[in-house]
């Protein structure tokens, strides 16, 4: 009597392609092979026959090599083998392969939130050091699990942002791990960029996020504005104690201030400051200096640009 030896799995695909099995048999048997697909009997085509050459593998295609790929779900094989002197004998164990060629959920609802420095909505600025990106999660990503990666324009950066996504989750965060404004700017150029994220399954099947409040566009503007002018549109002349002069701040290009801003004048002695409303986006910025008892000053002006 002679002796079949069976060997594992030399390569599975799990994507939209036929699956592969490796087998060694006995030179000259037929191996005949059946399946079962998520526990019912399925019909694959004809087995491996007139195996030559004892202890190589041999590929075999479930449904022939210009069949579609298998549908999704999971299959047990179970291989018999005859010999030349009608000996049959069944492999030890049978092999089971899962199916999955399906997407994922594509994330939604990317959220940005910049780090260090000014934080600004959907903006990296000259002070920020860092930037996370979340996302919900919905569906699953496979019982194994699988991962995340934060892509810029559509590509990778050029260290991946990845972060794992476990079975069941329903968000994940993705930080690069920058330190610094010049590592932050290196990898976020100047101008504006769409931030996306791509999910892996656990079987390698991929979304990426895409549509209105799935995708983030960050503003990059790393440029720290100046002040170009300060000027008044109130008449010269002299002025009592609680008098007021208008001035109007213009900048090198729209700044957006919130709260309380003031602007220093030089009035004497003891210097007095303006009081600034807060503005957005705009290029001009509207203070009103009150004059305080002791105030002197020939020519009003402001002490510096920075003031």
């Amino acid at each position: 009597r002679r002796h079949t030896r069976y060997i594992s799995v030399t390569g599975v695909q799990t994507c939209a392609l036929p699956i592969l099995l490796g087998v060694t048999a006995e030179s000259g048997s037929t191996v005949a092979v059946t399946a079962t697909k998520d526990g019912s009997a399925f019909t694959l085509n004809t087995g491996l026959s007139s195996i030559s050459g004892t202890g190589s593998a041999v590929s075999w295609t479930p449904l022939g090599a210009s069949a579609a790929a298998l549908a999704d779900g999971v299959y047990v094989f179970s291989f018999t083998q005859t010999d030349s002197a009608a000996n049959v004998q069944s492999s030890a164990s049978t092999l089971t392969v899962t199916v999955d060629t399906t997407a994922p959920t594509a994330a939604t609802s990317l959220a940005f939130a910049a780090s260090g420095g000014t934080v600004v909505a959907n903006t990296l600025n000259a002070t920020n050091t860092n930037f996370t990106v979340t996302a919900t999660v919905t569906g699953d990503v496979g019982s194994g699990g699988g991962t995340a990666e934060l892509l810029v324009g559509g590509a990778s950066f050029s260290t991946p942002v990845t972060a794992s996504v476990a079975s069941g989750a329903t968000s994940v965060s993705l930080t690069p791990g920058f330190t610094t404004t010049a590592a932050v700017q290196g990898a976020m150029a100047s101008g504006s960029a769409v931030l996306t994220v791509k999910l892996t399954d656990s079987a390698g099947n991929t979304a990426t996020s895409s549509g209105s409040g799935n995708t983030v566009t960050v503003t990059d503007d790393y440029v720290v504005p100046t002040v170009s002018a300060v000027t008044s549109s109130t008449a010269a002349g002299s002025y009592k104690a609680a008098g007021t002069v208008a001035l109007t701040v213009t900048f090198s290009e729209a700044i957006t201030s919130t709260g309380s801003s003031s602007l220093l004048l030089e009035t004497g002695s003891t210097d007095t400051a303006a009081t600034c409303a807060a503005v957005t986006a705009s290029t001009t910025l509207a203070c009103t200096y009150t004059v305080v008892s002791g105030d002197t000053s020939s020519h009003l002006d402001y002490q510096s640009t920075s003031a």
